[in-house]
Order: structure tokens, then C-alpha cells, then sequence
């Protein structure tokens, strides 16, 4: 089971508005294809972290069984 938490609006993509969503994984699954799945559009995602920090290239990242994601959207702010 990975986890995906979920910050600022993109709960919103998910029914009921979880801030955290467990996946069932049974292998290494790409991380895009279970975005995709969920619904939630790649370009709301400004940043990704895992374990080791930020995930540089999310679009060649594996999520694995235990693994838990954060997941960012844009955020402005400033005058």
C-alpha cells in the first residue's frame, strides 16, 4: 500500500476530498500512470517528495509498495 498525500487543492481531483489517498500496489508501479488513474491533471503538480527529498523528474519515478508521496501544487503568494 503507497500513500499519496495530497496538498493545497489537489484533493479536489478525488471524490470526497482526501487529503490522503493509499494506493494498492502490488509491484512498482510509474507514478504518472496511477495520477492519471486518480484523475489528478500533472500540470497541478509543482513538487514531489518521497523519502530521500524531491523528486526531480516525476515522470520516471516509480511509486513502490509502502512508499509515501507528497504531492504539491503551485503556490503563489507575494505582493
Amino acid at each position: 500500500m503507497a500513500i499519496l498525500r495530497l496538498h493545497g487543492h489537489l484533493n479536489w481531483y478525488i471524490p470526497g476530498h482526501p487529503h490522503q489517498v493509499e494506493i494498492p500496489l502490488a509491484h512498482p508501479t510509474p507514478l504518472v500512470q496511477v495520477l492519471q488513474r486518480l484523475g489528478i491533471p500533472l500540470a497541478e503538480i509543482m513538487l514531489i517528495a518521497d523519502a530521500q527529498g524531491t523528486v526531480k523528474v516525476f515522470e520516471d519515478h516509480l511509486l513502490h509498495p509502502n512508499d509515501t508521496i507528497e504531492l504539491l501544487p503551485p503556490i503563489g503568494g507575494g505582493s
